[in-house]
């Protein structure tokens, strides 16, 4: 599979959510955006990092956790506005469950990995 790389400081999926000049892995019919609503708000709130296949390709990168700096509201809204991309009509990320995950996980430490993510599915 080919591999594109990304990392700290790439913008994220490109005008439309279809990837691009950016590096990083498109939005538009990724099952990242259209899966459990849980796995999304991990993501968001420690990071990810590591390969992650996305369509086809395998991307090496490396996207900053934003829970430090975002209210719940702001977490949901994101991905809601991510989840726009989707060729799907996607539930909307609802506020509890970004308060709910950040408790749980309120000890976290680094990125999430893509088989760590998978694994809890």
């Amino acid at each position: 599979m080919p591999r594109e790389r990304g990392g700290p400081g790439r913008a994220g999926a490109g005008g439309g959510g279809v990837g691009g000049h950016t590096g990083a892995p498109p939005l538009s019919g990724a099952p990242w955006i259209s899966g459990p609503d849980e796995r999304l708000v991990r993501i968001v709130l420690h990071g990810l990092g590591g390969p992650v296949e996305v369509a086809g390709k395998v991307y090496e990168l490396e996207m900053p956790g934003f829970g430090p700096v975002l209210s719940d509201e702001q977490v949901a809204a994101v991905l809601n506005r991510a989840r726009a991309f989707s060729d799907e009509a996607l539930p909307p990320v609802r506020t509890d469950t970004v308060r709910r995950v950040r408790e749980r996980f309120a000890d976290r430490e680094g990125y999430w990995t893509a088989a760590e993510l998978e694994a809890r599915d």
